[in-house]
């Protein structure tokens, strides 16, 4: 990319990621190993299975990346992103924020 444009990459908003478990074969996504978008407010939603029992969830935070020392994660996914995703995957989506350590990833744009 470097050879190619003079421009510098910029973060741009953060996901973070989560792992939903579910019954082999069950996933609670309409078509199964298929990726889907959810367009919540503030930011997008993204969803892909990546096993017969596992779906990952990669939510957008914004040009921000909440505290996860202060709570200001999990209150964000609980209050925020919770309430705007299909009634199948809350149950497993709040068990995952709850149980697992989030995993954050910068998104990058070039400016």
């Amino acid at each position: 990319r470097r050879r190619m444009t003079p421009s510098r990459a910029s973060t741009v908003s953060y996901f973070v990621g989560y792992v939903l478990h579910h019954p082999a074969h069950a996933s609670p996504l309409p078509r199964r190993y298929h990726g889907h978008v959810v367009l919540a407010d503030p930011t997008p939603v993204l969803l892909y299975q990546i096993s017969s029992t596992e779906t990952r969830i990669l939510v957008d935070t914004g040009n921000k990346l909440p505290s996860t020392t202060t709570g200001e994660m999990q209150k964000f996914m609980l209050e925020v992103t919770l309430p705007q995703l299909p009634e199948g995957l809350r149950d497993a989506f709040r068990e995952a924020v709850t149980t697992q350590q989030p995993k954050s990833m910068p998104n990058r744009g070039l400016a």
